[in-house]
């Protein structure tokens, strides 16, 4: 690691962002953006991460500092290394106190030494959660850790938009830590950029960029399958899908040698030319990640099939992903949710791309609630320069 002088920096923060491991690229787009509108804020950025694809992309400004998956037994000293190197006055934890809790018990020994470093050093620090628009379900156990790690943090700042969905009540969470959540809880908007459509490229545009390879197999396999059944004018459109990194590269030879027998079909993985691919697209078919929200705000038709994670219903339906899939196609009109079954045929995909193709007709609603991550780094610095800031509604422009 790089050294670096114990010094004060101003009004301009230095800011720790700790990206949790995962298999979504998606998590990976929000650091960069949120990296680029800090950095454009003059402040500095130090991202962590276990994960090889944060490498990868590089975002620009930022030191990257490779440490352990959280269950590794090094995990703790990792974090404290790169802490007392680079001295952030802001550390921030991305996707927890609540998306992980079965890492809070050592996320919370973290806080407390990161705390306790700071004060002998006679410096502030400040903690932050940035977390996704709905959280996976938690039992009474992992409520009782949340709720002990959320002592440590002086906000939660949501990536989502309270008018089209709220974090689940009390019943949800239970009446104590829910409580003490909304006490500390604000909405940011989705960390989606402004953006405006493209001239058509004469492509459908097909994402999934997380989740377990059997959803995702599934997902891409039986779209391509679905080609030749369609009726309308998407089948003489190029299918563009776009395949996280992490899938293996036996897997994705195979799809794309599927893909080339149909014809028409171009799979590649997630790089820097997705969001134009998709801002020239005449349609979108996506897993319901941060791409989900992208295809709303541009105001295209979209089918959204929710994440998979088994075949358990209660979890299948309490998924972020499910419930935001629900509401955007509640929101929007030109947005299907079509619900996640392995029993589902390719003729009935095409049917339903051909039914949501049909909706580009009807005016779309595109007022979601984006620029989340300007919002937050705004947020950052204020309570930095020690002001409590008001987040602005930041909502998309109807096209």
């Amino acid at each position: 690691m790089t050294e670096v002088s114990n010094h004060t920096h101003g009004d301009k923060p230095r800011v720790m962002l700790w990206v949790s491991s995962t298999t979504s690229s998606g998590h990976m787009v929000i650091a960069d953006r949120v990296t680029q509108a800090l950095r454009a804020r003059g402040c500095e950025v130090v991202l962590l991460s276990d994960d090889e694809s944060l490498a990868r992309l590089r975002p620009e400004g930022a030191t990257i500092v490779q440490i352990p998956r959280f269950n590794q037994p090094n995990f703790r000293e990792a974090i404290m290394e790169a802490y007392r190197t680079y001295q952030p006055d802001i550390f921030v934890t991305e996707n927890i106190p609540l998306s992980i809790p079965s890492i809070s018990n050592k996320m919370g020994f973290v806080l407390d030494e990161m705390h306790k470093a700071a004060q002998e050093e006679g410096r502030a620090l400040n903690v932050f959660g940035y977390v996704r628009d709905y959280p996976d379900p938690l039992c009474d156990n992992e409520k009782l850790r949340a709720e002990g790690l959320l002592e440590h943090y002086d906000s939660v700042l949501v990536q989502g938009d309270d008018a089209l969905m709220k974090h689940p009540n009390d019943r949800f969470f239970g009446h104590s830590l829910h409580r003490k959540l909304l006490n500390k809880m604000l909405y940011t908007g989705y960390p989606v950029p402004e953006m405006e459509r493209l001239p058509s490229n004469n492509e459908v545009v097909i994402s999934a960029g997380g989740g377990f390879d059997e959803a995702r197999e599934f997902f891409f396999n039986n779209l391509i399958e679905a080609k030749p059944f369609v009726q309308s004018e998407l089948k003489d459109k190029t299918w563009r899908m776009f395949v996280s990194n992490d899938l293996s590269g036996e897997k994705f030879d195979a799809m794309k040698a599927k893909a080339a027998e149909v014809g028409g079909i171009e799979i590649e993985r997630v790089n820097g030319s997705y969001l134009d691919k998709l801002r020239g697209a005449d349609m979108a078919v996506s897993q319901a990640g941060i791409s989900s929200v992208e295809i709303a705000a541009l105001g295209m038709p979209a089918v959204i099939v929710p994440h998979y994670v088994g075949s358990d219903r209660f979890r299948f339906a309490n998924t972020q992903e499910y419930e935001r899939a629900g509401a955007l196609a509640k929101h929007c009109p030109q947005i299907s949710k079509v619900e996640f079954n392995l029993d589902r045929s390719p003729r009935e995909f095409a049917s339903i791309l051909d039914k949501t193709y049909a909706q580009r007709r009807v005016p779309p609603k595109t007022d979601v609630r984006i620029n989340g991550h300007e919002a937050f780094a705004d947020y950052l610095v204020q309570r930095h320069q020690g002001v409590e800031p008001e987040l602005q509604p930041g909502r998309s422009k109807a096209r």
